[in-house]
């Protein structure tokens, strides 16, 4: 069964046996590398910079829960990191 619940609505309508991919599946080969190079971009530009690290918690449009991670510094801001948080309880004080 995919990961994706768009894909499952689609995988009732294909013929038996049809295996639908998830999205993680696919770009992941593609992604990882643009985000090791992007990180290391980071590094150089913030090397003895003073930044702020702010952390925020926003739904996605398929309504799943994602915290992002953010720097702050020289009057811009940089998303650093997004992270699913779905299935994982959040206590109050978060």
């Amino acid at each position: 069964m995919s990961c994706e619940p768009r894909a499952q609505k689609v995988g009732r309508y294909s013929p038996p046996g049809t295996k639908i991919p998830c999205r993680q599946t696919i770009c992941a080969p593609h992604l990882e590398p643009v985000r090791e190079k992007e990180e290391q971009k980071v590094c150089i530009l913030f090397k003895d910079m003073p930044c702020t690290i702010a952390l925020d918690r926003w739904s996605t449009a398929m309504n799943e829960p994602v915290a992002g991670i953010a720097l702050h510094s020289g009057g811009k801001s940089y998303l650093v990191n997004t992270v699913n948080t779905s299935g994982e309880p959040i206590p109050i004080e978060y």
